[in-house]
């Protein structure tokens, strides 16, 4: 992978801008990217801003849900190499254990709860 991981520096819930802190390589302390932190009041308003959701969220049919659910395994299974590198760049954890394992298992549980909403439709 060449040069740092460009991300948004923003937290993604409501819009709402954190600080930020830098990843390094535990491998060669190389500088990663720019990570957005998330204080005690930040999972606080994540947490309320879930709530809000759920309402709106919970109307939503199952068919739908679950078609958001099978979207994001889609997107992780394209970019699972790119995810699988950066698992272990940041964790120092073995390549065949991120692309082997981690991403496939993320990937399946997403599909498996895809699954689970449809079964339990009403």
């Amino acid at each position: 992978m060449q040069g740092p991981i460009k991300v948004t520096n923003c937290s993604l819930i409501n819009g709402k801008e954190n600080n930020t802190f830098d990843s390094y390589c535990p491998a060669n302390g190389k500088f990663l990217s720019t990570c957005v932190e998330a204080a005690k009041e930040d999972v606080d308003f994540a947490v309320a801003i879930a709530w809000k959701a759920f309402k709106k969220w919970k109307g939503i049919s199952p068919e739908n849900r679950s078609s958001y659910l099978l979207k994001i395994a889609d997107l992780l299974e394209k970019n699972a190499k790119k995810i699988a590198m950066v698992e272990t760049m940041d964790n120092g954890k073995p390549i065949c254990e991120s692309s082997a394992i981690d991403l496939p298992l993320a990937t399946d549980h997403f599909r498996y709860f895809t699954g689970v909403i449809r079964a339990d439709e009403d």
